[in-house]
């Protein structure tokens, strides 16, 4: 079974079995016909940061604590470690996870199957150039939008983008 990246324009070019050559990969890249959709698995470091240290909470403790510390004795003022405490547990359990989460999201990236100068590639889908052709078996992922060129009893999943929970199945020539 092979899917074939669309040529800009809405036409698709028919490749051979063999794939595209190193100097075509090369000049689709260059031509920046690529298949590069950044992944975002999580927040930034910044942005965790940044919400854990500006809530509410921490805005309403933080008033108080001033003016504690303007009026009142400095031992009274002890209060004001909640807010440190749970501005660094938050921050640190959450930059965990991402940690976590960015590992997750290498561990699950797709490796497709490409033709290339006349041999089979397993490369990471922002590598795929348009024209390439993929071979696809049981439970890949198409990490593509293209036309089947080829295949048979090939049944898609495309609940994540319709909603219909019944497998699409696909002919050559079909998207």
């Amino acid at each position: 079974m092979k899917n074939q990246l669309d040529e800009p324009g809405g036409t698709t070019r028919v490749g051979g079995r063999g794939g595209l050559t190193a100097a075509e990969v090369a000049e689709r890249v260059a031509a920046g016909q690529v298949n590069d959709v950044p992944a975002r698995s999580s927040r930034s470091v910044g942005e965790i940061v940044r919400s854990n240290l500006f809530t509410r909470i921490n805005a309403i403790i933080g008033v108080l604590f001033v003016i504690v510390m303007i009026v009142g004795p400095v031992q009274d003022g002890l209060f004001g470690g909640v807010i440190l405490a749970n501005t660094l547990i938050g921050i640190i359990q959450e930059v965990r996870a991402k940690r976590t989460l960015d590992q997750l999201a290498i561990v699950g990236e797709s490796r497709p199957r490409v033709w290339r100068d006349g041999r089979q590639v397993e490369l990471s889908a922002s590598d795929i150039v348009i024209d390439d052709t993929i071979d696809l078996g049981q439970g890949d992922k198409i990490v593509v939008d293209g036309t089947v060129t080829s295949g048979d009893n090939l049944e898609v999943d495309e609940s994540l983008l319709t909603g219909e929970a019944d497998p699409v199945v696909k002919q050559p020539g079909t998207r």
